[in-house]
């Protein structure tokens, strides 16, 4: 019985990892109205938590989208400064109820923003050794977003557009963020067989 336990925690606990629908992500709350939805991840390092925004028309960017949140009186707070790229959040907060998670510079990394999947956006150039401005580069739109596989964009949050099924993240340093997902009904209900083996041998002491 020790030994079938054991397999079956590590057959529920191995994740391979494989891209995300929306629908499969594990949403802490939505804001807005529409029936376009873009997915905002936030990652705490101990715990990461998923927030939909939701819209119907116009451009919306993963600015307008972060604003949103601050503003829905979710329980996520953002401590941001304005810049020439959008905003640069200082410190994420966010309080579940129970425990309150706060992402910010650890004196040497600063939370990142990254994104899988996006709108099409104007990048500037510039030769960084000579303080030039070379001119403008179009970025075309990127819709493979999954999740899981992220990327740092040239721009900052005022200038990346949300597109439906996308994501934007924000993560300490190089850190990917991590999508948190519901987990699958076999995973499930391997656990639950986990346990109630667990429970058996615990009875028959």
């Amino acid at each position: 019985m020790k030994r079938l336990t054991a397999a079956l925690l590590a057959a529920a606990l191995m994740t391979p990892a494989f891209a995300y629908t929306v629908d499969q992500v594990d949403i802490t709350a939505t804001v807005g109205d529409g029936s376009k939805q873009a997915i905002g991840v936030i990652d705490f390092g101990v715990k990461s938590f998923a927030f939909a925004y939701q819209w119907e028309t116009g451009a919306p960017t993963s600015e307008t989208m972060l604003l949103a949140l601050h503003d829905a009186n979710i329980g996520l707070t953002l401590d941001y400064s304005p810049s020439a790229w959008g905003i640069f959040v200082n410190v994420f907060t966010y309080f579940d109820g129970t425990t309150t998670y706060v992402l910010e510079s650890d004196g040497t990394d600063w939370p990142m923003f990254w994104v899988s999947g996006h709108g099409g956006y104007t990048e500037d150039l510039w030769d960084w050794d000579t303080g030039s401005f070379l001119g403008e580069n179009i970025v075309p739109a990127d819709t493979t977003g999954d999740g899981e596989n992220w990327s740092m964009p040239t721009m900052g949050v005022s200038a990346v557009k949300l597109i439906d099924g996308g994501f934007s993240g924000w993560a300490l340093g190089d850190a990917v963020p991590s999508t948190p997902v519901v987990p699958e009904p076999t995973t499930m209900s391997l656990l639950a067989l986990a346990a109630l083996g667990l429970l058996k041998r615990r009875a028959a002491r």
